[in-house]
């Protein structure tokens, strides 16, 4: 509705006595005007009327006799949206006692009697602005609130005393302890005992400098203690806001993020980028006159043969437990290194699978690396019980040593593991410190392992035969099979070479399967050529062995090549039958059960316990080739081949001697009734083609 110069969308509210003067001249002023007017008769009507219409707009005759104008005036301001109401008092000319007073109960504006009907128009449209105005920034309050409400924060309003002022607290605050809320309460006791004066100054210090605050402190909620973060913020009044936020969930998972970045999580050591900058910052500082940096590389040996008997399970297990006693050597190192002001460990790290790596820094002389060295292979050495079982590993360990071999952490960790893996080529468990011959070794290794891994596809790999010899009638009955590598470059390459590395990668398992095939092949295609029955025995690593495959893989090789499994002999070492013997009968057995047969082969340098090996069911055993080299010689080597040899054959059990290289050795095992030999006496590897001719010759009488 639009009059004159006032716009007025919902009715004005005008309250006096019906007979007033002050009544008459405003309703008329007002009906002149334009404006829709709600005439209550008293007080009780005023307050119903006030909240069914909502007025933007009331005029309140304080001269009234029907009811109490400033009760009427506080009653209207404080009912619900009575902040937003412009409520303009009219007082009697002279009465500023009265319009005081009506300011003071909630009035916005007055006017004074008589009315002047343009002045009331002015008034009016001002009144209206000024409502409007209220309305919007109550609407923006209740908007902010819900804002403040939603927000999982405790938000207090603090005045300059230190009180509160105002305060939103998220629904799982515990405000048990303040039943009656926070308004009135002082700062000390609303943070409780934790850090109450750290905040209070830090409230101080903002109602100071108008400048904003931030803190992290402890609260004790009942038997937990979470982390808080504390914002106190200023405003124009200089009551601070104080923002308060539960991090504790953050905050730890911010330390995982941070564990998981900087260690390793299966052990909870450094992992290697956090050891590779530890390196570093070690070497960036200053040490004392002669004093050096060492890196210890440690390798646990034979981790594969764990997991490969126990399962990965507890080859993690087995881990675990070889950092918690790398962890307690180093510690009880660091402490007698302390109180004899020598070098100090600075870190120990699982730079992944079974490698891991040692600091230590301030060492007056390479000894020091190398105690420390024998210390972790001491206790390295003591068995481990995993699932009631004891377990042995060994370790090699590599030393590089600042600044002697390399300047900054990434020469120095590639020469440690370069001598480490000149330990590994010592016999493990052995310490070597880095030198540049070592270098040279690994390197030629890590070039050999690359090459290896093409040699099956390049068709660099052969195999040759070695006769086994019946020492009764010199006839050759059996063949050894033997793998060469050709290496494209490097010529020949001597099997204690290739070999070694071929089990430690792994890829002993597809050399081993065809190695089986081309055999078991050779074989079928000699005896389909006419040639008499011969055995051709293969080796079996210790992984070979260990694969749940192994049945089904030679099952079908002896399928497909169609050799009749009695020719097939399969050679595994003592040490393999032994490791893990429970499973390893059962696998015996079903290999027998085949039909090939089964030789133990290097037997006396492992277990050597004939009274165990009788619940094999084994074929042969072959004397390792150490006992034979001496055995006219040494008395000791003679004594232990005459026993292996009786007491095999009281188990039934056919005996080759290896490596038999001159007639007094084969006299010497003639005499003893030894059954078969082989070796550079009788024939040196031959190759399929050479050995078809030998073979040939021997089926014509010749």
């Amino acid at each position: 509705m639009k009059t004159n110069n006032v716009q007025v969308q919902r009715p004005v509210m005008l309250l006096s006595d019906d007979d007033s003067e002050v009544r008459r001249l405003v309703y008329d002023s007002l009906d002149r005007l334009g404006c829709e007017m709600e005439e209550p008769d008293n007080g009780e009507q005023a307050l119903a009327a006030f909240r069914r219409i909502q007025p933007e707009i009331v005029l309140l005759d304080l001269a009234m006799t029907q009811a109490d104008a400033f009760e009427l005036c506080a009653s209207l301001h404080g009912a619900r949206g009575g902040e937003r109401v412009s409520i303009l008092a009219v007082a009697g000319r002279g009465d500023l006692e009265g319009v005081r007073r009506a300011i003071d109960a909630g009035a916005t504006d007055f006017l004074i009697h008589p009315v002047d009907v343009e002045m009331l128009g002015l008034r009016l449209s001002c009144g209206r602005r000024s409502a409007q105005t209220r309305e919007r920034l109550s609407r923006n309050e209740e908007r902010n609130r819900g804002l403040i409400k939603g927000i999982p924060h405790l938000v207090l309003q603090i005045s300059k005393e230190g009180t509160v002022l105002d305060f939103e607290a998220p629904r799982d605050f515990d405000l048990r302890q303040f039943p009656d809320g926070l308004r009135g309460r002082r700062i000390q006791d609303v943070f409780f005992a934790d850090a109450p004066y750290v905040i209070v100054r830090c409230i101080e210090r903002v109602i100071e400098t108008a400048e904003s605050q931030v803190l992290e402190h402890n609260v004790r909620i009942g038997n937990d203690i979470h982390v808080y973060e504390t914002r106190i913020l200023p405003n124009a009044e200089g009551e601070p806001t104080v923002v308060m936020r539960d991090v504790t969930e953050r905050r730890k998972m911010e330390k995982e993020l941070l564990q998981l970045a900087y260690h390793d999580p299966l052990t909870g050591l450094l992992n290697q980028h956090s050891m590779r900058e530890r390196i570093a910052r070690a070497l960036e500082l200053p040490g004392q006159h002669g004093r050096m940096t060492a890196i210890l590389w440690v390798d646990i040996d034979h981790l594969k043969r764990v997991n490969a008997t126990f399962g990965h399970e507890l080859g993690d297990v087995l881990l675990q437990r070889v950092a918690d006693r790398m962890l307690g050597c180093a510690r009880r190192t660091d402490r007698k290194a302390r109180l004899g002001s020598d070098q100090s460990i600075k870190a120990v790290a699982r730079m992944g699978g079974d490698d891991f790596v040692v600091l230590l820094t301030e060492i007056s002389h390479v000894k020091g690396a190398a105690n420390l060295a024998k210390r972790l292979l001491d206790d390295l050495s003591q068995p481990f019980v995993l699932d009631r079982h004891e377990v042995y590993v060994t370790a090699s360990i590599g030393i590089a040593v600042h600044p002697h071999d390399g300047a900054e952490a990434g020469t120095l960790l590639k020469n440690a593991d370069s001598a480490m893996h000149h330990a590994k080529a010592e016999g493990r468990n052995n310490f070597q410190f880095y030198t540049s011959s070592g270098k040279t070794a690994a390197l030629r290794s890590l070039t050999l392992e690359g090459d290896l891994r093409m040699a099956l596809a390049r068709r660099e790999l052969f195999v040759e035969y070695q006769p086994e010899i019946d020492l009764k009638t010199g006839e050759t009955v059996g063949l050894e099979t033997l793998v060469r590598w050709d290496h494209p470059t490097l010529g020949l390459i001597p099997p204690l070479d290739f070999i070694p590395l071929a089990e430690e990668t792994g890829l002993i398992l597809p050399i081993g399967e065809w190695i089986l095939s081309i055999a078991c092949m050779q074989n079928a295609i000699w005896h389909k050529s006419g040639l008499e029955p011969i055995r051709v025995a293969v080796n079996l690593s210790g992984h070979q062995f260990r694969q749940r495959n192994l049945i089904k893989t030679i099952a079908k090789t002896l399928t497909n090549s169609r050799l009749d499994p009695q020719h097939l002999e399969l050679e595994i070492t003592e040490s393999t039958l032994m490791e893990n013997a429970a499973s390893t009968i059962h696998t015996v057995k079903e290999l027998k059960s085949m039909g090939v047969r089964l030789a133990v082969d290097d037997f006396g340098t492992g277990y050597s316990s004939l009274s165990y090996l009788r619940r094999f069911p084994l074929d042969v055993l072959k004397i390792d080739r150490s006992f034979i080299r001496d055995v006219t010689i040494n008395a000791d080597d003679a004594a232990i081949t005459r026993a292996i040899i009786a007491m095999a054959h009281n188990l039934n059990l056919e005996v080759i001697a290896e490596g038999v290289e001159n007639e007094q050795q084969l006299q010497f095992l003639q005499e003893n009734n030894c059954d078969m030999a082989q070796g550079y006496y009788y024939c040196r590897p031959l190759t399929p083609a050479k050995l078809t001719k030998h073979l040939e010759k021997q089926s014509s009488g010749l």
